[in-house]
């Protein structure tokens, strides 16, 4: 008798245990939500540790050609000539601020100033099958998440491929079995601050001016470093990581359109604003 009435109380209590502990766990999850810039743009991948990128003989063969072909102008960037996405994980380099957003529910949502691209993230959900994933790779990617402590974690597959496709504007590039792992957390501000000073100054800055977009100079307020780990056993013969700092802005971002071209990317190659030989209707 006294056994069924313990093991009734304690069949009472593990359900609450476990929904405490849910709230508790769910309570602890920072707020990332807020509009985040690199402050300057160096698309040069730093690797944690330092050194070079390890490249399997194929994926160096592959980069030396994107290198010689952007050169002599035989390959063509086109996420910046005819505004293909930049893609997961080109993305996270390039000299646009983006947004996270908490919504729809379940989801987390980056927004990318440029072209407006917009990335969903869905949490706590299982990768869809493989065959799916194959079927329909799409620029970005399929996200799932969820939260460690104080960071998101994001793991995307399905990336999409295409005859040039790059990790970066230096030709870096992918297959179709890349797979990309993004850590983000929040720092303080002067540890941002640092970060982002030492990079400018160690690799310099490609294009763009200081205080081109409104930095929020309050130290108070948080910055956001993402940690970013790259898996592609067709390219790299091992997994490897980069960090890229961001803090956060005083003004909205402003709306780039790509088709309007409205940035010479590129000393001496601008290219001009599309136009038609006759009306399309």
């Amino acid at each position: 008798m006294g056994y069924r009435r313990v093991r009734g109380v304690a069949g009472i209590a593990t359900p609450v245990i476990l929904a405490l502990s849910v709230v508790a766990a769910q309570a602890q999850e920072p707020d990332l939500s807020g509009i985040y810039w690199t402050k300057q743009y160096n698309a040069k991948i730093e690797l944690v540790g330092g050194g070079e990128l390890p490249f399997t003989p194929a994926g160096k063969k592959a980069y030396d050609t994107n290198i010689a072909g952007l050169k002599d102008g035989s390959i063509e960037d086109t996420a910046r000539t005819v505004c293909v996405p930049d893609g997961l994980p080109r993305v996270w380099a390039n000299p646009y601020p983006f947004e996270i957003v908490y919504g729809p529910p379940g989801n987390v949502t980056l927004l990318y100033e440029l072209s407006h691209q917009v990335r969903v993230v869905r949490m706590n959900k299982q990768m869809p099958p493989e065959r799916e994933l194959i079927t329909f790779p799409s620029y970005n990617g399929y996200s799932i998440g969820r939260f460690e402590g104080d960071t998101l974690v994001i793991d995307t597959v399905g990336i999409k491929t295409g005859p040039y496709t790059m990790v970066d504007r230096w030709g870096t590039p992918h297959s179709e079995a890349l797979h990309v792992v993004e850590r983000y957390r929040l720092i303080e501000g002067v540890a941002a601050k640092e970060a982002q000073d030492k990079f400018e100054k160690a690799d310099g800055r490609v294009g763009g001016e200081g205080g081109a977009t409104a930095i929020d100079p309050d130290m108070g307020r948080k910055g956001l470093q993402l940690e970013v780990t790259i898996e592609d056993p067709n390219v790299f013969t091992t997994p490897w990581s980069a960090y890229v700092t961001y803090r956060p802005l005083t003004n909205r971002w402003m709306e780039q359109v790509c088709a309007e071209n409205p940035v010479e990317h590129y000393a001496d190659e601008w290219i001009g604003l599309p136009k038609a030989d006759k009306p399309d209707f």
